[in-house]
This record gives structure tokens, C-alpha cells and sequence, in this order.
């Protein structure tokens, strides 16, 4: 059965790309030494790579916008600087994070 690659000359692709990065002694060169520890911040949907700290901005912005709309007669000024405060860092501490990738 073929992968994903299509069979003997996705292989051969493959081992072609893999001599490329080979140097005159036949030792791998590295190309970038990165730390790995960096990608910890990171969550993986499919194709989309997104900080962690993301969702929780998310959920503290949905939890903000629901607040306000079920309490707008009476609201408590803790509770609404509380979320919109911590949806705020969390925004800012993700766009941080997303400037800082270590991937293109």
C-alpha cells in the first residue's frame, strides 16, 4: 500500500533531500540549533499552530462578552475588570509568544 508520498520515488525524493543537507565528510550539518523547550508554548491543530495562552484569551474574552450581555442592568466592576484584565494579558502575552516562534 503507497503513503501519503506516492510509493518508490517519493523515497527516492526523500533520500535526495537527505544528501543535500550532507557535508564533505558525509556528516550531517546542522542547519539551525534550536531549543525544543520553545514549542512547549505551542498547541498543534492540524496545519495551525497556535500559543497555548491563545485559548486562554479566548475563554476569558468569551467569558467577559457573556458577562456583559447577562448582566448588563447590574454590573460588578470586579468581575468585569477581572476578565477583561485577563483576557487582555493573555492576548498580550500570546502575541508575544506568536512574535518569538521559533518556525516559519
Amino acid at each position: 500500500m503507497r503513503g501519503r508520498l506516492g510509493g518508490a520515488s517519493a523515497i527516492r525524493i526523500v533520500r535526495l533531500h537527505v544528501e543535500r543537507i550532507k557535508d564533505e565528510f558525509g556528516q550531517y550539518k546542522l542547519e539551525k540549533k534550536i531549543d525544543v523547550n520553545v514549542l512547549q508554548g505551542f498547541v498543534s491543530m492540524g496545519s495551525i499552530i497556535l500559543p497555548r495562552l491563545a485559548f486562554y484569551a479566548g475563554f476569558f474574552l468569551v467569558v467577559a462578552i457573556a458577562y456583559l450581555i447577562v448582566n448588563l442592568d447590574y454590573l460588578d466592576l470586579l468581575a468585569v475588570v477581572g476578565t477583561v484584565g485577563a483576557a487582555a494579558v493573555f492576548c498580550y502575552e500570546s502575541w508575544r509568544s506568536w512574535r518569538k516562534k521559533p518556525f516559519q
